[in-house]
């Protein structure tokens, strides 16, 4: 072979070469531009995700708040039922009390009409 169809054909491998090296580098740049997009958009529906279970996090926070509040209440309402059913029970021994009283009177009084 000629010196001029060697260098000829070496000229067009290093076209050849310096095309390829431009491909690779648009195809690493592709490929980087491909990940990053890729990872901004798991980002986005990580942080979504985020806000979503916050909410129900806040949410489920209020409910247990608010029914401890409730669980509150009825222990209070249990106490004061208890102390209600304390009275009532010491009025009912009082009523009974009473009511053999006003038998013993009503008894006097049948005695007393019937002697009379």
């Amino acid at each position: 072979m000629s010196i001029e169809i060697r260098v000829e054909k070496l000229e067009t491998d290093v076209i050849q070469l310096r095309k390829m090296m431009h491909q690779k580098d648009e195809h690493q740049h592709k490929i980087w531009n491909d990940m990053q997009e890729r990872i901004y958009q798991l980002c986005k529906e990580n942080s979504e995700r985020l806000g979503v279970v916050e909410h129900r996090l806040d949410r489920l926070e209020t409910d247990v708040a608010e029914m401890k509040l409730d669980i509150a209440n009825l222990k209070s309402d249990v106490k004061t039922l208890k102390s209600d059913v304390g009275t009532l029970k010491s009025d009912v021994v009082s009523l009974k009390s009473d009511m053999v009283e006003v038998k013993g009177i009503l008894h006097k009084l049948l005695e007393l009409q019937t002697k009379s």
